[in-house]
């Protein structure tokens, strides 16, 4: 939830139509973990955590279910100070590929959106799930701050949506292109 009352799922949803979109315009094959707002965990499966964990799992699944995939989560951040803004992508060290994906995609929006971002790529764990056992290069892309004001006006505008959309499309297709040499 941002410091406005705006429920995180939904921005997120919305750039990632706007992206699939983009990309499917392009000529790329876009899978995606969901497209409502809507859980994908098996069906049966009672308990909130059983359903978490269920959902996970089958995210998961297709995160690893296409040989040489590219997954990006997108994501807002929150922090207890409302200063802290920007973009910041958070990989694994399981791939290889991982951390040359997020520097791309926090290039692109330092170069695009976020000029006066400096914020660091950032190292992850075990505790971000699907980018530390995803098979393919995965980034969670936290596009920006619901905790700042200022930040979390900006993405609930269908504007903003799309400029985060086609930073991260670009981003995509600048790593595709690097990929080839």
């Amino acid at each position: 939830m941002s410091i406005n009352g705006d429920v995180e799922k939904n921005i997120n949803l919305a750039i990632l139509l706007n992206l699939k979109a983009m990309l499917q315009a392009s000529g790329y094959e876009v899978l995606t973990t969901r497209e409502t707002d809507t859980s994908i965990h098996d069906e049966g499966v009672e308990g909130i955590a059983n359903q978490k964990k269920s959902d996970m799992d089958n995210r998961l699944e297709l995160f690893n279910s296409i040989k040489g995939a590219v997954c990006i989560s997108i994501h807002q951040n929150q922090f207890t100070d409302p200063k802290y803004h920007g973009a910041q992508m958070f990989y694994s060290d399981s791939n290889s590929k991982n951390a040359v994906l997020a520097q791309t995609l926090q290039n692109q929006f330092v170069a695009f959106l976020q000029p006066e971002n400096q914020r660091e790529t950032k190292l992850c764990g075990k505790e971000l799930f699907l980018c530390y056992y995803s098979k393919n290069p995965t980034v969670m892309a936290e596009c920006g701050f619901l905790s700042n004001p200022e930040e979390a006006a900006l993405l609930v505008t269908e504007e903003y949506q799309q400029k985060v959309a086609f930073t991260i499309y670009s981003a995509l297709v600048q790593y595709f292109a690097d990929q080839k040499h």
